[in-house]
């Protein structure tokens, strides 16, 4: 084995970018380890939609809510809110727990779970948009505080109602 000589020897600061890049790197695999493991069967939402006959969820396991699951819903009718002429707000609820939603301009999408009664959305990511006129991103402002009180959800067959106290949002399956 060749001994370094010392102007064949790593200086410390290459040390430092080795082991920082091995860090990175190392970091970069976990993270995609723990995105394919949360692609699976536990990345569903979990909950106990009122109606169904879903049996609560277990711990590493949430069953599908056959009431939401994979479906879209327009807005039949909507109180407590002016929204701008022939709007109408469209919630998707996708089948690996994220929900998507729209008033007219910018699209909303973020996961979600039933808890009890309520819609519970986590932190929306919207996109920017500039819509004119104006009102249709008072709308989209509005849908997203709504969906951010967690609000209660009311399904009866193809129909669900949201409503947060103030705002009540009539939808139907599309």
């Amino acid at each position: 084995m060749a001994r370094l000589t010392p102007s064949r020897r790593r200086s410390p600061i290459t040390d430092r970018r080795r082991t920082r890049s091995r860090l990175v790197a190392a970091g970069l695999l976990a993270c995609a380890l723990a995105a394919c493991s949360s692609s699976g069967k536990g990345s569903s939402p979990s909950t106990t939609v009122p109606g169904s006959s879903s049996p609560p969820p277990t711990q590493g396991s949430a069953p599908a809510p056959p009431a939401i699951l994979g479906r879209t819903f327009l807005s039949t009718s909507v109180t407590g809110f002016a929204l701008p002429k022939s709007t109408r707000i469209t919630l998707t609820f996708e089948s690996n727990g994220q929900l998507s939603a729209n008033a007219g301009c910018n699209t909303m999408t973020g996961r979600y779970h039933i808890t009890g009664n309520r819609l519970v959305v986590d932190p929306l990511a919207i996109t920017q948009m500039g819509c004119l006129p104006a009102h249709r991103q008072a709308a989209d402002s509005w849908l997203a505080g709504v969906l951010g009180a967690q609000p209660d959800l009311t399904m009866s067959g193809s129909n669900m109602r949201l409503s947060d106290g103030k705002s009540t949002i009539d939808l139907s399956e599309s």
